[in-house]
């Protein structure tokens, strides 16, 4: 079976449900409202406030992101990778107690590396918000002082 080209003159000879088929002077009648009102004198529409970044600032902020997450992925793999090598070096590291029977390496892989893991993601949770924060949405900002308005307006150095 072909398929049907929909176009005005299709769409006059194509069957209504009860079967008849329309009459083509009283198509626009068929169809459907508008789900949203067109403008007019009596509405009012906000200005459009969608803030559009280029694609190299979107890309720079892509690179700095990655540089932060990269930056704290080598954190994260040096507190890992600190564990053996402190057990093979240092014996004091699983000989020595340090609360009751606890050695130090015990007490650092319990309880320490979790605080350490936890302030490593506040920190790279914060400065990747500050980074995007910083480098997108800028034409907002450029918008709003363009007025010559400077309060509350960081300096950009």
């Amino acid at each position: 079976m072909a398929p049907r080209l929909s176009g005005p003159e299709s769409a006059a000879e194509e069957p209504t449900p009860s079967g008849a088929t329309p009459d083509p002077a009283h198509a626009d009648r068929a169809r459907p409202a508008p789900a949203q009102p067109a403008p007019g004198p009596g509405l009012d529409f906000p200005p459009d406030t969608e803030v559009r970044d280029t694609p190299a600032e979107v890309d720079a902020a892509f690179r700095a992101q990655r540089g932060v997450a990269l930056a704290y992925f080598l954190v994260f793999l040096v507190l890992v990778a600190a564990f053996p090598v402190l057990t093979m070096t240092l014996q004091w590291w699983t000989e020595a107690r340090v609360f009751g029977e606890l050695s130090p390496g015990f007490v650092a892989a319990a309880g320490g590396l979790y605080l350490a893991f936890a302030v490593i993601g506040i920190a790279a949770a914060r400065l990747s918000a500050s980074v995007e924060s910083r480098m997108l949405g800028g034409q907002q900002a450029l918008e709003g002082n363009a007025s010559g308005d400077t309060r509350g307006a960081e300096d950009p150095r």
